[in-house]
């Protein structure tokens, strides 16, 4: 596991999905598997500790109770990582990486508790549903990775209020209707994959100038 610098906590689910929640040992998905949990961290020293403090939050600790719960998978590893203001009390969640992990169900609203997140990867997996509009709330959000999955319905207008996002990959899911010419207020966006949908209509002329642009 390595080590991160200041007050950054890398915390590695070893045992199975995690949770992050404070008193929950034992977690009981759809599929009738039962999961046991570990919450294992990192600290800034190199000490592994056990952690209570990564969700400071009632909100976050529901939105990943909720999240976990309505996705099915039967893979092992899971990452999240907390970042601390100045210590290891009042900490929150800024990445959470469940790509490739054969996640079926859909993105529920809660995604959007995380007020703090900056990386969200939920690639490569079979999720369906639409792309919920409460992502509009993750204002720190940098990353977000949301591609060869199942997902329908239209690349919801709101993803503007996101204006700390510099990579946006939707690519290879089954949206449709147009690209959003508001996409182009993103102005911190440099790279948008969007390729392999059922998208119509031009590009926003203001878009053509990224670093990199699949469609």
């Amino acid at each position: 596991m390595s080590k991160l610098m200041g007050s950054e906590l890398s915390v590695i689910l070893i045992n199975r999905l995690l949770l992050l929640l404070v008193s929950l040992l034992l977690w009981q998905l759809g599929t009738g598997t039962t999961f046991n949990i570990g919450t294992k961290a990192a600290a800034a020293n190199g000490d592994n500790s056990t952690t209570n403090n990564c969700i400071h939050t009632a909100s976050e600790a529901n939105a990943l109770q909720l999240l976990l719960r309505s996705l099915q998978t039967t893979e092992e590893d899971a990452e999240i990582v907390c970042s601390c203001a100045n210590s290891n009390e009042n900490c929150s969640v800024t990445e959470i990486n469940l790509a490739g992990k054969k996640l079926e169900g859909q993105i529920y609203d809660s995604i959007g508790d995380f007020e703090n997140l900056k990386i969200l990867d939920l690639s490569n997996n079979m999720l369906t549903g639409v792309i919920p509009t409460s992502l509009g709330k993750l204002q720190h959000l940098q990353r977000l990775n949301l591609a060869n999955n199942i997902l329908t319905g239209s690349i919801p207008d709101n993803l503007t209020a996101l204006q700390s996002l510099i990579f946006l990959d939707l690519t290879s899911n089954a949206l449709t209707g147009s690209i959003p010419a508001s996409l182009t207020t993103l102005h911190n966006l440099t790279i948008l994959k969007l390729a392999y949908n059922n998208l119509h209509g031009e590009i926003p002329q203001n878009l053509t100038g990224l670093q990199s642009l699949g469609s």
